[in-house]
């Protein structure tokens, strides 16, 4: 109810207040001054500068530039700290500094992130979006023909923020009536419910933080893959800057685990994993009719046909599984150890190695996966 600044200032005023009752009874002066000190101290210090602390340098190591405006402040024992700043026009959604998403640039990525899947969707009765961010990959869900859309996302703060800061990107999704937002971590909800979906969508955090490899172990892929429907759909966001390969492989090949179809699209120079059971495929006349939708049509980017998302694909088929042979070899380790568990850390503690490397090598990691890409493993990917 106070936040943290306000909460430790009103620990430090009682326990002032108990020195003076305490010290005052004695007659000890000094005792006195001291804490009356203290309540005045708390009273004139200048306030935290929310701008700098939440301004993600400990998060990225370096010294982001100072936003103009900090539009929405907001605590919860489930985030943290969410802010909604404003840096030359441009609304940045952050928690903890960390960025989750903004109104500018990087919503062509948000968008793709449920383009990508859905193009292998046959079924739409269901579906559950993980990690709401500023909606707006919830909005481009919406563009298409779901009967309802189910959101898992921790923070209440978050929802409130998505809401009230970025309706006008996210086509105010949490106003459709399709729409069931759970406020709760995904794989506790996984745990308990029942339900079963045709498309789950899932957007988080680096994995450098801890408790994000809870969300990349074969567990919980095993979890998630129980809970679709036959023939649903999986889709990840997986972070290509600031990782090297074998934390990388590692995912990917602990995803292949319990997914026996997996392909990883590069949309915005960010990484979307898509995975099912059965065979990822899309037919002709599917983008047909995708492409009759002007609603979907106007989240795409601009130039973009549905068609043409296949061209994202980077990894698929054997070209995956030759990336996967090819890194195992080069760390001299059995394919079958690089897997993730929830009886190992190994991604939580091997993933800020990571953060070492420049932002220049993302665009060399991107590049060297580019190389394993197969054009007879896109084009298995349609049916005629």
């Amino acid at each position: 109810m106070l936040g943290s600044e306000r909460s430790v200032g009103a620990i430090a005023v009682a326990f002032a207040a108990a020195a003076l009752l305490v010290t005052g009874l004695r007659g000890d002066r000094r005792a006195v001054a001291l804490a009356g000190a203290a309540v005045v101290a708390f009273l004139v210090l200048p306030r935290w500068d929310l701008a700098r602390i939440t301004s993600g340098a400990n998060v990225y190591f370096n010294s982001p530039k100072r936003p103009d405006s900090v539009l929405f402040v907001r605590e919860d024992v489930h985030g943290g700290i969410t802010t909604v700043t404003q840096k030359d026009g441009v609304k940045r959604l952050t928690t903890n500094g960390k960025f989750q998403g903004d109104d500018g640039k990087e919503m062509s990525a948000q968008r793709l992130f449920a383009h990508y899947p859905s193009l292998f969707v046959t079924q739409f009765d269901q579906s559950l979006v993980i990690g709401l961010g500023t909606g707006t990959t919830l909005g481009s869900v919406l563009t298409y023909p779901w009967k309802r859309v189910d959101v898992a996302e921790i923070s209440p703060a978050m929802v409130d923020a998505a809401a009230t800061h970025f309706g006008h990107v996210n086509r105010d999704a949490l106003s459709d009536p399709r729409v069931r937002v759970i406020v709760d971590d995904a794989r506790n909800y996984l745990l308990v419910t029942r339900e079963k979906y045709d498309f789950i969508s899932m957007e988080l955090s680096s994995i450098w933080f801890a408790g994000a490899a809870s969300l990349y172990s074969r567990e919980y892929y095993r979890l998630v893959h129980e809970h679709l429907a036959r023939g649903g759909i999986f889709q990840q966001w997986v972070q290509l800057h600031h990782v090297k390969d074998a934390p990388f492989a590692t995912i990917l090949n602990t995803l292949h685990a319990e997914f026996a179809h997996v392909a990883l699209f590069v949309g915005g120079q960010q990484g979307i994993l898509v995975a099912s059971g059965d065979p990822l495929a899309v037919s002709a006349a599917t983008f047909a009719a995708l492409e009759q939708n002007p609603s979907l049509r106007s989240t795409l980017p601009e130039g973009r046909s549905i068609e043409s998302l296949l061209d994202d694909v980077v990894l698929a088929g054997d070209g995956l599984l030759r990336y996967l042979d090819e890194t195992a070899g080069h760390l001299a380790t059995p394919r079958a150890s690089l897997v993730s568990t929830d009886d190992n850390l190994y991604l939580e503690y091997e993933t800020p190695r990571g953060n070492v490397l420049p932002w220049a090598g993302r665009d060399a990691f991107i590049a060297r996966l580019r190389t394993y890409r197969r054009d007879e493993d896109v084009r298995r990917l349609v049916v005629r």
